[in-house]
């Protein structure tokens, strides 16, 4: 099947959704698909590696009309399907696409759909009707995925759009299996400059307030100075509020056990998770899922976080991580040493769950 996918962001750019769209091509292309991905071309692009298997048609984007550079940027009706990934290639569709090409596309729920087109727009999705285009493309797609049950749940009741539930089908968003797996590396904790007997926490996502990083700091801070053990904390990744963060650390005198690595491509990924002791994020968004927990997981490493939302899907409490409700609960668990010994062949083998099966099975039946 000659399959395009259509996605705004796109790596290197940062962002979840980039990082599906990347995996929906690698998996669909070796399941045998023809697949051109259509995305914008950004400034960070001079650093790239697109893939040799796939086609990456990159377009640059005319600012607050970059919806216009995508119009005539591919040959739409040359596609068999076509996958609209966020809400940037939803909207075009909806703005350009006519009625017969839109039932060629399968839309994707990632998690800030409801808030951010329907509850609360900026003043510049409210000028240029990107509700109504949106729900045009919606209404006419062939079929929604969510990426979790989460999502969908969340998506029908935030919109009272529940017409619309029977066509939203559920496919969790999946890892690359061969790469995340255990790849426990002695050497790793003196290249990063730490002791051997450490326990280590990592975080790995987009360095912004509304992940949960200022609490965790404080969090941090207390376990610091009543935590039995001697404990650092690897932070990975970039993001607008990483200044101030490494500035918050230097004012609590933590720049030794909080370790900023910056940006790390995906494939040293797994060296990171897996000789870490436990991963933790405490996003305050409603995480749809997360794949963070579950790419750790995947390498042998605990994850935790709250016990709300998409998180409840990525992590079985006590199985392969825990979660929590509260900060005087993590607390809690650090200083009486609450850790539940986990098995870490049950960890890897949940996150096999995640696998890239069920989307082939679904494209091949569409």
């Amino acid at each position: 099947m000659k399959i395009l996918i259509f996605s705004h962001e796109y790596p290197p750019k940062i962002g979840g959704a980039g990082i599906v769209a990347q995996e929906y091509a690698h998996c669909l292309s070796a399941a045998g698909h023809d697949i051109t991905v259509l995305t914008q071309l950004t400034e960070e692009d001079n650093l790239r590696s697109d893939s040799k298997i796939f086609h990456v048609v990159r377009v640059k984007a005319k600012n607050r009309f970059w919806f216009l550079s995508y119009r005539y940027a591919a040959n739409w009706d040359s596609f068999d399907l076509i996958i609209l990934n966020d809400v940037g290639a939803a909207y075009t569709a909806g703005l350009f696409f006519n009625s017969e090409l839109l039932t060629k596309c399968v839309m994707l729920l990632h998690g800030s759909e409801p808030e951010t087109v329907f509850i609360n727009p900026t003043l510049i999705r409210k000028l240029s009707l990107f509700k109504l285009t949106y729900l045009r493309a919606l209404n006419k797609c062939k079929k929604i995925i969510s990426v979790s049950d989460f999502m969908k749940d969340k998506f029908v009741n935030y919109t009272g759009l529940f017409s619309l539930e029977s066509k939203i089908v559920v496919i969790h968003n999946f890892i690359d299996q061969e790469l995340f797996k255990p790849s426990i590396d002695k050497s790793f904790r003196t290249d990063v400059g730490l002791p051997d007997d450490a326990f280590l926490l990592v975080s790995v996502s987009r360095i912004v307030f509304g992940k949960g990083y200022l609490e965790k700091i404080n969090i941090f801070e207390n376990l610091v100075n009543n935590f039995k053990r001697d404990i650092y904390w690897l932070i990975v990744g970039d993001g607008e509020d990483l200044e101030y963060l490494k500035n918050v650390v230097s004012e609590k005198k933590l720049t030794k056990r909080i370790i900023f690595l910056g940006a790390v491509p995906r494939n040293k990924l797994p060296r990171i998770y897996s000789n870490s002791n436990l991963f933790w994020l405490l996003s305050n968004y409603e995480e749809s899922l997360g794949l963070v927990y579950i790419e750790a997981q995947a390498c042998g490493c605990p994850a935790l976080g709250w016990n709300s939302s998409g998180v409840r899907e990525a992590i079985i409490n006590d199985e392969n991580g825990y979660l929590v409700n509260s900060e005087d609960e993590i607390i809690e668990l650090f200083v009486l040493n609450n850790f539940k010994k986990l098995d870490i062949n049950k960890i890897v083998n949940f996150s096999s769950n995640f696998h890239s099966d069920k989307l082939v099975k679904f494209i091949n039946n569409l």
